[in-house]
């Protein structure tokens, strides 16, 4: 068992995220991860190696509740997005009343162009700590076509980048100061909450979003992420 010092920002707010960490609205697209990398193990050698294609979409069983950053380690983050298309197919076109089938292309596929990320300064704040302002939003540009019906498509995409490591830095910091820990403290985890919301538009061009999904990502330095993780960073497809 770990020995390290829970900090909660806005305890409430790490209700709303889990499993099912979606803010509801109406939307064209679902938005749900991230998804943990599944993959078979090697009978000669016994190694696990690990493959997203075994994680089909709509049918995927296992998510990551949350992501583990260590400060003292730069590295990149990223987050497999499990997205589906929640439009019905629309493949007949319609004039003056009368209905026309057997459009080559069905207008409700939808191609997603990215993903907006925030981290809303309601929920990521302690006695007065927030982050930095550039560090409030960016945009991961990918690619994927989702056909319509609940056709879907599993992304990954970069959600902490090794530019955000001095923000990430700093607002650890003033949180733990603002805690009142002693200075240097390095081994208490601070969770910080993403906001995603994924993008695209439908061949019939019209701009279309998901749900808004909440991701907790545990800061902390003199740590090591694989003590408090609670899913392996990949699982044999059994």
């Amino acid at each position: 068992m770990t020995q390290y010092t829970k900090i909660a920002l806005l305890a409430g707010s790490l209700a709303l995220v889990g499993l099912t960490g979606c803010v509801e609205q109406d939307v064209s697209m679902s938005l749900a991860g991230s998804v943990v990398y599944q993959g078979e193990v090697n009978e000669d050698t016994g190694e696990l190696r690990c493959d997203m294609a075994s994680a089909k979409p709509g049918s995927v069983e296992m998510y990551f509740q949350a992501a583990d950053l260590n400060l003292s380690t730069p590295m990149p983050l990223s987050f497999n997005a499990e997205i589906i298309n929640l439009l019905e197919a629309s493949n007949q076109a319609s004039s003056g009343g009368e209905t026309f089938p057997g459009l080559a292309q069905d207008q409700n596929s939808i191609r997603v162009t990215k993903a907006t990320i925030r981290y809303p300064a309601s929920l990521n704040n302690f006695a007065g700590a927030e982050l930095a302002d550039q560090y409030l939003a960016k945009s991961a540009v990918f690619s994927a076509v989702l056909q319509s019906g609940k056709g879907g498509a599993i992304a990954p995409f970069e959600l902490v980048s090794l530019r955000d490591f001095n923000n990430a830095k700093a607002f650890y910091d003033a949180a733990i100061a603002a805690s009142g820990l002693p200075a240097g403290t390095g081994d208490a985890i601070i969770p910080l909450i993403a906001e995603i919301q994924i993008e695209g538009e439908t061949f019939g061009g019209e701009i279309v979003e998901s749900n808004i999904f909440q991701y907790p990502v545990n800061l902390c330095k003199d740590c090591n992420p694989a003590e408090f993780n609670t899913t392996p960073p990949c699982l044999p497809n059994e």
